[in-house]
């Protein structure tokens, strides 16, 4: 698990992996009751292939304009 802590925006940004998925709400936890006044954002990686994922998610996006 990777905790970044960008205190002039207030973000706190929790990175974690497939192995950490149940350590992760505990420390997620944690880290909100420290962190009141701040956005916390938790990202989870996928199993998928991010680089197909995201050509997709690009290609579909520029479908909508």
């Amino acid at each position: 698990m990777e905790i970044n802590i960008d205190d002039e925006n207030r973000i706190v940004s929790i990175w974690c992996a497939t192995s950490e998925k149940a350590d992760t709400a505990v420390k997620s936890i944690q880290t909100m009751k420290q962190y009141k006044k701040y956005t916390i954002a938790v990202f989870h990686s996928g199993t998928k292939d991010l680089y197909e994922g995201t050509k997709n998610l690009l290609r579909h996006n520029k479908d909508l304009a």
